[in-house]
């Protein structure tokens, strides 16, 4: 209640503060008008006046403010009336008029009375008080919006330190309910585990998979005795279920895509990919040994690499005598076995998420798992991903870290992917030095090989960087090397 009513304030004096400024703007732009029309004046009836105030800068009288250009322009004009005025010594009253006015254009009376730079004097300080009354609401509102930004933190840092106590009583509780387990040791008949029926797994389709997640009261059992999440408190067990449903029915492993599902369309955690509960649904599931967490090293030089999840073997049971879902194959595996390492998945994956998110053409498909290209003496080629653009074009590309290589085996590799691609070759790396290594190793390559290279490279640094001028950091045209 209290951050609803301090967010409420703050919105008020926001407003408060926005209608001050709007004030304060529409007053500065009538004093500017007024400045411009005193100047006008000054320049239509005495142009020596501000010539003779610029000196040697042209219009440097412009800098000064409206009240001493008005005071220059009124002292001008009755020097220069006193001045003509001596034309007319002698004369009767109307004959000195006429000659006056023969002379300026104009009635006597207009320049000695001045009316109109009256009524601008009066304008002008019309325009200066409420200047000044709005700057003082401007000042006030921002004051208590600093007081109120100022609670709100307060507040905040109350709700943190709350929630880290929460977080040890939680823990103190758990602990508790451990040494209760111990010493009131409960027995629990053997539970035979049934031998799980031979998975037929469905081709997985490119990302983004289109089937959704089946809706949980559908499809998870509500009171069997062999539940594995029976030994997590029922207001923390649906969240782990749903992360098992979803890791069955989908097969995606990156923990940051997993819980922007969890709580986008699962409702966990109340749309909120960091919240508690969403956190606790990964905590669970793991201390119930139904997932495995693969954790591989950041190769990009920017944060940590995202957690890899996949079920275990309990999971797979579990999630098939349990739950009712029969488990689709999980691309954590299928991407070790067909790459080397984890950290060549993360790549993979981060590949995939960069052309998705940032490639400047419109893009159709993205496949992690492209089909093979045979070729000739029964080899085949097989990207590490296909890049589908809406205009049918097709980019294989080759995702390359900086690890040791063979060099048979990596010139065969460009070799055939030279073949496929007629030579346009399109690489990520997760940084600037693996890309400069494999930039390296390609020209070395190319300078024994026949044939034109079109080489663009990028990598996952720099393209998540905040403002990236180009999604293809090196552009190379390598033409072949004729020699005699």
């Amino acid at each position: 209640m209290d951050d609803d009513r301090n967010t409420l304030n703050a919105a008020q004096l926001q407003r408060a503060l926005t209608e001050a400024q709007r004030e304060l703007a529409t007053a500065r732009g009538d004093l500017d008008n007024l400045r411009g029309l005193v100047i006008g004046i000054g320049q239509a009836f005495v142009p020596e006046a501000l010539i003779g105030a610029a000196g040697d800068e042209p219009h440097a009288y412009k800098k000064l403010t409206t009240a001493p250009i008005a005071h220059l322009i009124i002292n001008a004009a009755t020097d220069k009336v006193r001045r003509l005025t001596a034309f007319a010594d002698g004369l009767d009253v109307a004959n000195r008029e006429r000659v006056i006015q023969q002379i300026l254009g104009s009635a006597a009376s207009e320049w000695t009375k001045n009316p109109l730079v009256e009524r601008l004097y009066a304008e002008v300080e019309s325009e200066r008080a409420a200047r000044r009354a709005a700057e003082e609401r401007a000042r006030v509102a921002e004051a208590e919006t600093q007081k109120t930004r100022a609670q709100m933190e307060t507040t905040w840092r109350d709700h943190a330190t709350a929630k880290t106590e929460l977080g040890e009583l939680r823990k103190q509780m758990d602990h508790l309910t451990q040494a209760r387990a111990v010493a009131v040791p409960v027995e629990t008949p053997a539970v035979a585990t049934p031998t799980p029926s031979p998975v037929i797994a469905p081709p997985v389709a490119a990302f983004p998979i289109a089937k959704p997640v089946t809706a949980p009261a559908r499809i998870i059992s509500s009171s069997n005795g062999d539940d594995p999440l029976n030994a997590v408190g029922a207001e923390w067990r649906e969240g782990a279920r749903q992360l098992i449903v979803l890791l069955a029915t989908r097969g995606v492993c990156e923990r940051p895509r997993l819980a922007r599902i969890l709580a986008t369309e699962c409702g966990v955690g109340d749309g909120q990919p960091n919240h508690l509960r969403v956190n606790r649904a990964f905590e669970d599931a793991e201390k119930a040994a139904l997932i495995e967490v693969v954790k591989p090293r950041s190769e990009i030089g920017m944060g940590r690499a995202p957690h890899l999840i996949r079920l275990s073997d309990a999971g797979r049971i579990a999630a098939t005598r349990v739950l009712g879902v029969e488990p689709a194959p999980s691309e954590l595996d299928r991407l070790l076995k067909a790459h080397d390492t984890p950290e060549h998945v993360v790549l993979i994956l981060g590949t995939r998420d960069v052309f998705l998110e940032k490639y400047p053409e419109p893009i159709e498909r993205v496949d992690i798992f492209p089909v093979a290209v045979g070729l000739e003496g029964d080899k085949r080629y097989e990207a590490d991903v296909a890049v589908q653009l809406k205009s049918g074009a097709i980019l294989y590309i080759e995702c390359e870290r900086a690890t040791p290589k063979n060099r048979d085996q990596r010139r065969d590799k460009w070799g055939k992917y030279f073949k496929v691609t007629g030579g346009r070759f399109f690489i990520v790396t997760p940084d600037a030095r693996a890309m400069s290594d494999i930039s390296s190793e390609i020209t070395e390559w190319h300078f024994q090989h026949r044939g034109n290279v079109s080489l663009r490279m990028t990598n996952l640094h720099d393209v998540l960087d905040a403002k990236p001028a180009t999604f293809w950091k090196m552009e190379r045209e390598m033409k072949e090397m004729k020699i005699g």
